[in-house]
Formats: C-alpha cells, sequence, structure tokens
C-alpha cells in the first residue's frame, strides 16, 4: 500500500488537518502544516467518507499488520520505540496485579 496523493504534503509526508469550519452541508479543514484547505461535503449530517479517508490517511495508519512500513516512514523509529516501551510496562505491571 501507498500514501494516496491526496493525502501528500508539500512540507510533510502526508496531511495534518484541524477543522475550521463546521456547516451543516460542509466540513472545512486546513492543513496545520502547508496551509492547504479543503471542503468535505455532509451527505445526512455526515462527512463523505471516501473522500474523508483518503485525505485523513495519517489518521487511520495501524503500528502493526500490512501498514508497518507506512507508519514507520511517517512516525518514525522513535515513535515505536515508545509504543513498544508502553507495551512491555503494560506487561510488566499486569504481572504484578
Amino acid at each position: 500500500m501507498t500514501i494516496p496523493d491526496e493525502a501528500r504534503c508539500k512540507k510533510g509526508i502526508v496531511h495534518h488537518f484541524t477543522v475550521i469550519g463546521e456547516y451543516d452541508d460542509a466540513q472545512v479543514e486546513r492543513c496545520i502544516q502547508c496551509s492547504h484547505k479543503e471542503i468535505f461535503k455532509k451527505i445526512k449530517g455526515k462527512v463523505e467518507n471516501i473522500k474523508y479517508y483518503r485525505f485523513h490517511f495519517r489518521d487511520y495508519l495501524q503500528p502493526r499488520g500490512s501498514m508497518y512500513g507506512l507508519y514507520k516512514e511517517i512516525y518514525g523509529d522513535e515513535h515505536l520505540n515508545r509504543i513498544r516501551e508502553h507495551e512491555y510496562n503494560k506487561k510488566e505491571f499486569k504481572k504484578h496485579l
């Protein structure tokens, strides 16, 4: 799997959106890295899924499985090491219960 073209940011690897406007028929968001503005139409009060998922690729990555390589590319080794350390500490804590 590769990063969709819509998700690619000019300054970073992928867009990192924040909501700047919420309306009955649309949601307006802006990338905090490159200031790209995108409008997501709402259908029956919900944001259109396919377009939203393509632009919010970073939010749906998982640190395991088939997405591991992309997760590592976006978040880096340091973030993955913190996840592993947290899981280890969690297991150690459960041993003492």
